[in-house]
């Protein structure tokens, strides 16, 4: 049961999407790959330094596709020929949540592709579209060929987590734990890898690793829940759940499985209170009979 509210959770989280959350820069395993996790400060530096396909990047990631679109449409003619536009153009259908445009400007942006980088960011974002679709071979085959993209072997590791093959997953995130052992998001899916072993201490350990600065965040929380919960702390699971606040639509899927979590959580306390007043009963009866 448990198992499969992780991996329900994957599915319709961040190993089907872009990461949805901001992360400190010193913390950021894929900073030079992705800015989808840079807070509006980071994210909008970037932008200032990166022209206009940096301009539309931002407004396409903030919620502002329609003017994304037409800043790119106003510089078609400047950027025709290059394959770094057109991976934009399909960035931002997909923020617009057109993943079938999305994905026919990806494949022409392929057919431009000179650079190296560019061609490994455009693999990685057709594998996470079908990642989305749970097309699991094609975005296998997607994510392959980044062979050179961290942002890709991460989003590998969440396939082989998917599939329940735990060591495959912890192979992949090993590399990435290497590369900066602060990163939230790898020592999360460390923490799941060994979740779905049974290891929940060494779980448990890996998510005290986070750094204090990303310790509040809700999914981080979440797991923390998780690993208590498996490991028999239901007052510390009720917890970490208590800082989530699963009200929030802007965060809906989180929210679902920690409610989800919740339940079994409250289900064994009462179990628990259940069985201690069964237990209280019969010693009571006992106590009675042998006076009697």
């Amino acid at each position: 049961m448990v198992k499969i509210i992780l991996l329900l959770f994957f599915i319709t989280s961040c190993a089907s999407s872009r990461f949805e959350r901001s992360t400190a820069p010193q913390n950021d395993s894929f900073l030079v790959e992705t800015t989808i996790r840079f807070d509006g400060k980071r994210l909008n530096d970037w932008a200032q330094d990166n022209g206009v396909l940096g301009e539309a990047t931002k407004l396409c990631q903030s919620g502002e596709s329609d003017k994304g679109q037409q800043l790119l449409k106003d510089n078609l003619s400047t950027f025709r020929k290059d394959s770094s536009y057109w991976m934009v153009v399909g960035n931002c259908h997909w923020y617009g949540n057109d993943s079938a445009k999305a994905e026919y400007f990806y494949r022409l942006a392929l057919g431009l592709g000179k650079s190296s980088k560019v061609t490994q960011a455009i693999h990685n974002n057709l594998g996470l579209l079908y990642m989305q679709r749970q097309l699991y071979p094609e975005a296998r085959s997607e994510l392959s060929k980044a062979d050179q993209s961290l942002t890709a072997k991460y989003n590998l590791a969440q396939i082989e987590l998917l599939m329940g093959n735990s060591r495959g997953a912890k192979s992949l995130l090993a590399e990435l734990y290497r590369n900066n052992r602060q990163d939230p998001d790898v020592l999360a899916s460390l923490a799941v890898a060994h979740l779905l072993d049974g290891n929940n201490k060494v779980a448990l350990k890996v998510l005290s690793e986070v750094p204090e600065i990303e310790n509040n965040r809700q999914d981080i929380s979440f797991y923390k829940a998780m690993g208590f919960y498996l490991s028999g702390n239901v007052e510390k699971a009720e917890e970490q759940l208590n800082k989530v606040d699963k009200a929030n639509e802007t965060i809906s899927r989180l929210s679902d499985m920690a409610k989800k979590l919740e339940q079994l959580v409250q289900e064994e306390v009462q179990r628990r209170e259940d069985a201690a007043k069964a237990a209280q009963e019969a010693a009571e009866a006992k106590q009675a009979s042998t006076q009697g």
